[in-house]
């Protein structure tokens, strides 16, 4: 009789650990980041790959949800992603972002990550024409001598081409400055308006960028 009650309790130890085997599952681990590292400046805007890694002790599968914004409490942008990366697409110039990962394995454990951030760059678009004129297009009340300047961001341009006639004249039988770097320096006619243009040039001079025509107005002496 103990030999028989002694197997039953055995057996019944047996069963009772395989349950507790069963509902017993641990949470991954916390995901790391891989890259862009942490705190990482000057991303480039035309996209990177956010990289992970994340390991479960079982060995369970796991999926993740990728936080990603430039809120500093990244929002949900992709569930259920398979692999530990993840692309972002083009970004904005010059913007913090920041992201969490949320990891989840087999049995609905999670495990979220810190938050982390990076900070895109300045965006080398080398198509880019001149723009941002000072003075301002259109504007009026004009210095009757001053510096023309403009910004451009191409990266194939060596120097700049200037134009400038009064009004009624032919812009381009008037170079006033040319190679320069962004600005020139101008006389002018009081009470006078002017167009002007700003061309850039590559060191071959085979390719130009013009900027839009724009115009200023001169006050009186």
């Amino acid at each position: 009789m103990k030999l028989f009650f002694g197997i039953m309790l055995a057996v019944s130890f047996a069963f009772t650990s395989c349950d507790i085997e069963e509902v017993i599952n641990l949470a991954p681990g916390v995901p790391v980041v891989i890259a862009p590292a942490n705190l990482i400046e000057g991303v480039e805007v035309t996209g990177v790959n956010l990289e992970w890694t994340c390991v479960d002790v079982e060995n369970d599968a796991l999926i993740f949800d990728v936080y990603f914004s430039i809120d500093g409490s990244p929002t949900l942008k992709k569930s259920e992603v398979t692999s530990m990366s993840y692309a972002t697409g083009e970004l904005e110039v010059a913007t913090t972002y920041f992201w969490k990962i949320v990891a989840k394995d087999e049995g609905g454990k999670e495990t979220e990550s810190p938050i982390w951030s990076f900070t895109t760059g300045e965006k080398d678009d080398i198509t880019s024409v001149p723009s941002d004129p000072n003075p301002a297009d259109g504007v009026t009340d004009v210095s009757l001598q001053g510096m023309l300047s403009w910004t451009c961001n191409n990266t194939l341009v060596t120097g700049y081409e200037v134009y400038m006639a009064p009004e009624g004249e032919d812009l381009y039988a008037n170079m006033i400055g040319g190679p320069v770097g962004t600005n020139c320096e101008h006389d002018n006619e009081p009470d006078t308006k002017y167009y002007w243009q700003v061309v850039g040039r590559t060191s071959d001079e085979q390719v130009n960028f013009p900027g839009p025509k724009w115009s200023f107005t001169t006050g009186s002496k």
